[in-house]
């Protein structure tokens, strides 16, 4: 992290002169830069030099050897944060066990970005949609108990993938506006390999408001009170750790959330098709049962429970806008479809079954 600066603020990707790597041809568009990564992970890529991003993260993974290997995490992962003016913002950084290239080349689908933070556990669905302004992914955050869709709050994401490269990705999500007056929201990512392993950087960040600051603070006092984030602020007389509290530790937890649920989402690669969610949760609760007093809000068995039925009623919604959008074709009378509900549920992915729920980057904790 260069200081309290975002790295893509200080080096953006429009500045950037960036030689991309070359799968036989020289100039490669981002496009053909994902086949290029799908081309690796079968028979592998031509050798060519690091790309200058990919050595810039490396330098960057290079540089918290020391924090990493100290961690507090029992892994190598290091965490950031800073509250500045209206502003909060965290930054994971951390090596996951998995290979880079299949990473990478999913990640640049928004479907798969669904699969990914459906697992937080105050997201009650997530869809998708390609117009013609681009990608956009809408999360539907709400309580961490059940609740309907119908209720939870939406917010719409532009997807992008800023950049793509045999050795390197950036994705972005950016949201102007959310809950109680707060915006500016952004998810990024980025990735490089490192060995057989990749090595991850994910920032989140929103801008406050006055309303969001009282609704934190008051919920900070009451239900939420004991909330804290992982960062140690001091110790107390008995040599224990203090650990950052408010909008450093909500921002700082629900970082951390979405990291884990990208691992989570990592380890059911190999899962069938039809139990990659189901093992994806198993594998959520168990990387979040590490982090008690932070992450665990509930016994695992009602979390699992209540995600595969907001898993269920997102499919059956979808399966139902299937339903209408056939009989309408036909000129039969149908009960009319609110497409907002389900977006992207609708031709041509209805029967994604990644059309389902996805996870709060809101950063709006609720109970």
């Amino acid at each position: 992290m260069m200081g309290n600066q975002d790295r893509a603020n200080a080096t953006p990707a429009s500045n950037r002169r960036a030689r991309a790597p070359t799968c036989i041809v020289h100039r490669v568009a981002p496009a053909i830069g994902v086949a290029c990564l799908a081309l690796f992970t079968m028979v592998g890529c031509v050798a060519h030099a690091q790309s200058p991003e990919a050595a810039w993260l490396a330098a960057q993974h290079t540089s918290l050897q020391g924090r990493m290997a100290a961690s507090q995490f029992g892994r190598p992962l290091v965490i950031d944060s800073t509250e500045d003016g209206e502003r909060v913002h965290g930054t994971i950084y951390g090596e996951l066990a998995h290979p880079f290239a299949p990473l990478a080349e999913r990640l640049t689908l928004p479907a798969e970005w669904c699969a990914v933070v459906r697992l937080h556990i105050n997201v009650k669905a997530c869809t998708y949609e390609h117009t013609a302004d681009g990608d956009f992914l809408t999360i539907y955050s709400g309580r961490k108990f059940y609740q309907p869709i119908a209720r939870a709050y939406p917010i719409r994401y532009r997807f992008r993938v800023a950049a793509v490269r045999s050795d390197y990705v950036r994705i972005a999500l950016t949201a102007p506006e959310g809950p109680f007056g707060t915006g500016d929201y952004a998810l990024e990512l980025e990735a490089t390999p490192v060995g057989a392993r990749s090595f991850v950087v994910l920032r989140y960040g929103f801008r406050t408001s006055t309303a969001s600051r009282l609704t934190v603070s008051t919920y900070l006092a009451t239900s939420g009170s004991g909330k804290v984030g992982f960062t140690t602020t001091g110790r107390d007389p008995a040599g224990r750790r203090l650990l950052v509290g408010g909008l450093r530790g909500l921002v700082e937890r629900n970082a951390m959330r979405n990291f884990l649920a990208l691992d989570a989402w990592l380890d059911s690669f190999d899962a069938p098709a039809t139990e990659r969610f189901e093992h994806s949760v198993r594998h959520m609760t168990m990387l979040t049962g590490q982090y008690p007093d932070q992450l665990v809000e509930m016994p695992a068995t009602d979390y699992q429970a209540i995600k595969l039925r907001e898993w269920r009623e997102q499919l059956d919604r979808a399966v139902s806008a299937v339903d209408v959008t056939s009989s309408q074709a036909r000129g039969t009378n149908s009960e009319r479809v609110n497409p907002d509900s389900y977006r992207s549920c609708t031709a041509p992915m209805q029967r994604d079954p990644y059309c389902s729920a996805g996870a709060n980057i809101s950063g709006a904790e609720q109970d």
